[in-house]
């Protein structure tokens, strides 16, 4: 088998809301569709919001490239309408 079959990696989004002024439930319709068609794709591993304060979440995707995150990660209606910023950490899964 060759070895050179490139392997998809994980992908840590952290999601923060930012201090803009937009109804954001008229998009979390959209945001929950969109990160349920990428669970259906095996794209979107677990996914959640922090408890506490609720300053936004988290979701891990596996994908082949920090590009393919990145294009995941925009075209999220929370990302593509600029009420939540985000970082992106590549996982070194050791377990």
């Amino acid at each position: 088998m060759s070895q050179n079959i490139k392997k998809n990696k994980l992908y840590l989004v952290i999601s923060t809301p930012l201090p803009v002024s937009i109804n954001r439930e008229k998009l979390r319709k959209e945001h929950f569709e969109y990160l349920s068609q990428l669970k259906k794709e095996g794209k979107l591993i677990l996914g959640g919001k922090f408890t506490g304060d609720k300053t936004g979440g988290m979701y891990i995707l596996k994908c082949k490239s920090m590009l393919e995150a990145k294009k995941l990660t925009n075209n999220d209606a929370y990302h593509k309408n600029k009420i939540r910023s985000f970082i992106i950490y590549e996982l070194d899964q050791r377990l």
